[in-house]
């Protein structure tokens, strides 16, 4: 076998530059995809987004748990930018719930507000929410912002409590 001047580094930095990532993604992945150790006891719901994003009239932060037309048609006009305004989309709260978070504010972009997942724990419901904001050193845009997100699930007739968690970006 001739391996050359460099003796087998080239090949063996090869495959830890082929392997390494994958098992880099396997790990992301498997820490990702477990359930959440703090609900054990626990059947994720599945969720629907209506809409999110970056741009709102709502200025304040609110989490809504909305199980009616009236409070849907309230939630989407306060929320709405459309100019003419649009009609909220189309729900039927017999069979549905709309969680709508907004976070409020911001003077720049780089901030997020997202629901993750939303755990049934058989007495109660539990939404988890991930608010982003950005790092110092951040390259963002200069531009109020208000960042939200609205889903849909089936009817939720439990109580229904919302567990926040923060997370910063670093950017170099």
């Amino acid at each position: 076998m001739n391996v050359g001047k460099l003796g087998l580094l080239p090949p063996v930095i090869m495959i830890i530059a082929v392997v390494a990532p994958l098992m880099l993604n396997v790990h992301l992945y498997a820490v990702n995809d477990q359930p959440n150790d703090k609900y054990p006891k626990s059947k994720q719901m599945e969720f629907q987004t209506i809409e999110k994003g970056y741009f709102s009239m709502h200025n304040s932060p609110a989490y809504y748990v909305i199980q009616t037309e009236d409070e849907w048609a309230n939630v989407w006009n306060h929320h709405d930018i459309s100019i003419p305004q649009r009609s909220p989309p189309e729900i039927d709260f017999s069979k549905s719930t709309v969680i709508a978070v907004f976070m409020g504010e911001f003077n720049t972009g780089g901030y997020e507000i997202e629901i993750r997942n939303i755990f049934d724990m058989n007495h109660l419901v539990v939404v988890k929410i991930e608010k982003t904001y950005p790092g110092k050193g951040c390259c963002v845009i200069e531009a109020f912002t208000h960042p939200y997100h609205i889903v849909k699930t089936d009817k939720i007739s439990k109580e229904i409590t919302f567990d926040t968690v923060e997370r910063i970006v670093e950017c170099p």
